[in-house]
């Protein structure tokens, strides 16, 4: 009886053990993603953008895209401020846009961890 106990008990434990699979089926970044578009006759079609450079205006370190050729662009939102301002140039022509928002920390599951939403409030360009 005694040398049938240890083995019942790993297996018990084996079997328990397989039922969490630690996966995170839900995405966890959150990033701000904009899309270029010309406007023709009243109508709204993709548009691709050339030698375009991106970086964070106090975070000059953070190249984010440094002459490249997009239709659409994905940009980090800083987690630990309610303010994030970006550098755009375009070929010769540069604008600074600052992004205004409120941030909530959310659970999403014990797998996944927290994330931060965001919910902009306005967007100024200078």
């Amino acid at each position: 009886m005694r040398g049938l106990f240890l083995p019942v008990i790993f297996i018990f434990l084996y079997f328990f053990s397989s039922c969490d699979e630690n996966t995170c089926e839900e995405p966890t970044d959150v990033n701000l993603k904009i899309g270029f578009y010309t406007i023709k006759n009243n109508r709204e079609t993709d548009s691709v953008v050339n030698n375009l450079t991106i970086y964070g205006i106090g975070r000059e370190d953070s190249l984010i895209y440094n002459q490249a050729i997009a239709k659409k662009i994905i940009l980090p939102l800083n987690q630990l401020s309610d303010t994030s301002i970006f550098s755009i140039r375009i070929n010769d022509n540069e604008d600074i846009c600052a992004f205004y928002y409120s941030r909530t920390v959310r659970l999403i599951s014990h797998d996944c961890g927290f994330i931060t939403e965001f919910d902009i409030s306005e967007i100024m360009q200078f």
